[in-house]
């Protein structure tokens, strides 16, 4: 579920976090692994929480600790990472704080999920082979082959686009059995 988000340039997470959820979902035998976003607002303050949390030590490791809190708080087994306010300047502090939270991920036993535009030349500095380093599971968001703004009209998510998609993921992480395709619903 998408549950957290920043809410500001401190590190804090807006929450919609269900204990109740967590019971039932854990009741029926199914593991829950929250969502945190960086585009909570889908404004430019978002994309600024991004970048301040993320360049900065104390605000990265504030972040890091809202997350583990939330995971014991809530039972959670685990986290899914979904910042796509990333751009080249910032990719070094993104990768760091993966680094950063994979350790505390491994520390709790608790799984880490990362998403991922589809690998292309526009996304590559993403690093998806040194994600795949720290993160138990790749996710690649193969649902944007044509969208509302597209220059032509299409489907969402052909199975040609999507086939590559998944096999340039696994070239890149080396290993299928970690990596998730995202579907369109």
């Amino acid at each position: 579920p998408t549950w957290y988000s920043l809410s500001d340039n401190k590190g804090n997470l807006r929450s919609y976090a269900s204990a109740t959820y967590v019971e039932k979902a854990h009741s029926k035998g199914l593991k829950v692994w929250a969502l945190v976003n960086d585009f909570g607002t889908q404004d430019k303050a978002s994309k600024e929480y991004t970048k301040k949390v993320l360049t900065d030590t104390t605000k990265r490791e504030n972040l890091v600790d809202n997350i583990m809190t939330n995971i014991k708080d809530y039972n959670l087994d685990g986290i899914n990472i979904d910042f796509e306010f990333i751009n080249k300047d910032i990719i070094n502090s993104y990768l760091q704080f993966l680094r950063e939270l994979s350790i505390e991920c491994r520390k709790a036993g608790k799984v880490l999920s990362i998403d991922n535009y589809v690998p292309s030349s526009g996304s590559e500095y993403y690093d998806i082979a040194h994600q795949s380093l720290v993160a138990d599971y790749i996710i690649i968001m193969s649902y944007d082959e044509h969208y509302a703004g597209s220059k032509e009209a299409g489907s969402v998510s052909s199975m040609t686009f999507t086939e590559k998609a998944v096999n340039d993921a696994i070239a890149l992480t080396g290993d299928a059995s970690r990596v998730i395709n995202g579907m369109p619903f």
